[in-house]
């Protein structure tokens, strides 16, 4: 076992002292055998030793084990930390959790130091025979660390051709697809292979993003569901699903972003795609009592106007305005956020066919931020518009026998800001 290091996730003093016993039976210093109990704690540990084995004890904090989860997966998901996860009782979550997240072994019920030291032993071996593909995994977070995408994508096409019924083989080459723009490759190998991997939530949720990019929506909420029912503990897939469903379901996407906060109540993402669902279904007190302590004025000002933005695309003019309105009333005392939510707001009313009303929130903008060159190119396009449609309008008033008129078209930048750094 090429491992050097541990570290224990656990209240429990039985478990820990048993689990350090049999871990350095099998060769790993005491030194190096982490006892953590908070979150915080294990993060300290793990930048501190880099690939090591993870005994965790779902019972201490389910949160904190999917966080632990989400970082043994590192930043590209080619897990290579062996897992040893202890729960009470095991549940259908915990099993979809387990697959999900690759994990190496799980045990429920109760224990003992003998059965401690039996299981480890077993884990041990299974990490053994497995340590020839975990070196190929390793080699393929390695392409992906220094860039190269396309070679991380050749290994994995040379395994899938070996093991094409591998769940976990196919979910990984199918975003590698995706990461290179391939989304015909991606969505022909998922569909392929769905009835194979039709209990991997992965796979339903990398296919949800095949239907999004073919502009299918529904289809998505439906593939993301359906993976939900098999994992409902993935913050990232429910986050997906929630903003999905803000574009004109927002009560619907209240209750994915709750379902988030019943099992993660301080999760900050959850706490913001709730926020922007009940803007967008007129609870705008509520929202900003439930975001105050949360989130930082710039946070709050960008969840504004994503809910705005939706609202006014799906021709909710005086709400979305109305959104503008709030957010800056909230972030006044920093202008440069300020600009970008009254430039936003201009392309509103605009929108809305009030340009006046968008000229003066342009101008405003730049004022406040006089290198803003989108708002400065606005407020000349505007002025040069209407100027135009003065003149025509008083020529269509001395021409009888004008009987169609079409204003001149606005050469107009219409992009919303959304990058509030």
């Amino acid at each position: 076992m090429n491992i050097t290091s541990a570290i224990i996730y656990t209240n429990r003093l039985d478990i820990r002292d048993a689990v350090r016993q049999e871990l350095k039976a099998n060769g790993i210093q005491s030194s190096n055998i982490h006892n953590v109990r908070t979150l915080d704690e294990y993060k300290i540990a793990q930048n501190e030793t880099g690939r090591s084995f993870q005994i965790l004890d779902w019972e201490v904090n389910p949160e904190d084990i999917l966080t632990i989860l989400e970082e043994c997966r590192k930043k590209y998901k080619m897990e290579t930390d062996p897992i040893f996860l202890v729960t009470a009782t095991l549940g259908n979550d915990i099993m979809a959790v387990a697959r999900e997240f690759h994990i190496t072994h799980v045990h429920a019920g109760e224990l003992s130091r003998d059965i401690i030291q039996k299981e480890i032993r077993i884990m041990v071996g299974e990490i053994k025979k497995m340590e020839p593909i975990k070196q190929v995994f390793c080699r393929i977070e390695a392409c992906y660390s220094q860039g190269k995408v396309d070679e991380a994508g050749t290994i994995l096409e040379q395994i899938f051709r070996k093991t094409k019924d591998n769940p976990r083989v196919i979910a990984d080459l199918a975003e590698n697809y995706i990461q290179r723009d391939k989304w015909d490759e991606a969505y022909e190998l998922l569909s392929q292979m769905e009835t194979v991997a039709k209990t991997d939530a992965r796979i339903k949720h990398l296919l949800a993003k095949c239907y999004l990019k073919q502009k299918l929506p529904t289809k998505a909420v439906d593939s993301l569901k359906d993976a939900q029912l098999i994992n409902p503990r993935n913050v990232e897939r429910l986050l997906e699903l929630g903003h999905i469903l803000l574009q004109d379901q927002p009560i619907e996407a209240k209750e994915k972003f709750n379902e988030i906060l019943d099992f993660a109540p301080q999760s900050k993402r959850g706490k913001m795609g709730k926020g922007s669902a009940m803007l967008l279904s007129g609870e705008v007190n509520e929202a900003l009592k439930m975001l105050k302590d949360a989130v930082n004025s710039r946070e709050l000002a960008s969840i504004f106007n994503t809910s705005a933005i939706l609202s006014i695309k799906t021709k909710k003019f005086e709400s979305g305005l109305a959104l503008y309105e709030t957010a800056c009333q909230t972030v006044e005392k920093n202008h440069r956020v300020l600009a970008k939510l009254l430039y936003n707001m201009g392309i509103g009313y605009v929108k809305w066919s009030k340009k006046e009303k968008g000229l003066e929130c342009f101008q405003k903008s730049l004022e406040l931020d006089p290198s803003y060159a989108d708002a400065n190119y606005n407020i000349n396009a505007i002025n040069k518009s209407l100027k135009q449609q003065s003149s025509l309008q008083e020529e269509k008033s001395t021409l009888e026998s004008l009987s169609h008129f079409e204003e001149s078209k606005l050469s107009f930048n219409s992009d919303f800001e959304d990058d509030f750094d």
